[in-house]
């Protein structure tokens, strides 16, 4: 009996069914055959293999494309977060600048008040000593 596994193996079994019963291995007949089934199962002719490879390398470069644009809307995603969050900075800066600009600002109009305060009050003592003497 000769089985040919995938057009391109050829393997003897009645040699193979010999060989193990020389060597005193009970039903060789199985013994042949499962091995026939194992060699059909798991042997692949060439372009079998190239068409493994080929669908393997496919997937990989889909998948390559798939995370690149996956990658890039994530991306997108965090370019958006950053512009909307240095846009909250800057308003809140801005909001903070006016508020030290009016803290400022009355800061400067109490001091000048009391400049004015003082200055009057110096007036009024060196008037008021100017005719005592």
């Amino acid at each position: 009996m000769v089985a040919t596994i995938h057009k391109k193996l050829v393997f003897d079994s009645l040699n193979y069914a010999k060989i193990l019963a020389s060597a005193g291995i009970e039903s060789v007949d199985v013994f042949a055959e499962a091995l026939v089934h194992a060699l059909s199962e798991n042997l692949y002719v060439k372009y079998e293999v190239d068409n493994m490879i080929e669908a393997a390398l496919k997937q990989f470069s889909d998948r390559t494309i798939q995370l690149r644009e996956e990658m890039r809307a994530e991306n997108r995603l965090l370019r958006e977060e950053m512009r909307a969050e240095s846009l909250r900075n800057r308003e809140e800066f801005h909001k903070v600048r006016i508020e030290m600009k009016q803290i400022t600002d009355k800061a400067v109009n109490r001091m000048t008040l009391n400049v004015g305060i003082i200055s009057t009050l110096l007036a009024i003592v060196a008037s008021v000593g100017h005719y005592l003497y």
